[in-house]
C-alpha cells in the first residue's frame, strides 16, 4: 500500500526482493491506475485500489515508510 511521500528506497527495495523470489507483487494505492510521487520524486504508478483488494488472495502486505503510512491510515484494506 502506498501513497504520496512513501520514501521511495522503502518501497523499491522489498518491490523488486519479492518479485527476484518469484512473488507477484500488486501496487495498491488510494486510487488505482494513477502515479503517485515518492519522497524523492520516483514515480510509482498504481495496480489496484484498496476497494479491489481481497486480502485472501495474499500472503504479505506491505506498507512503507516515508509520509505515505499517515496518507493511507484511514483506507480500508
Amino acid at each position: 500500500m502506498l501513497d504520496r511521500g512513501v520514501e521511495d528506497a522503502k518501497f523499491l527495495y522489498p518491490y523488486y526482493c519479492f518479485q527476484e523470489e518469484g512473488y507477484a507483487v500488486d501496487i495498491v494505492a488510494s486510487k488505482a491506475h494513477e502515479t503517485y510521487l515518492g519522497k524523492h520524486g520516483v514515480p510509482f504508478t498504481s495496480d489496484l485500489s484498496p476497494d479491489d483488494v481481497k486480502i485472501e488472495d495474499y500472503d504479505v502486505l506491505i506498507i512503507p515508510g516515508g509520509r505515505a503510512p499517515d496518507r493511507c491510515a484511514s483506507t480500508k484494506v
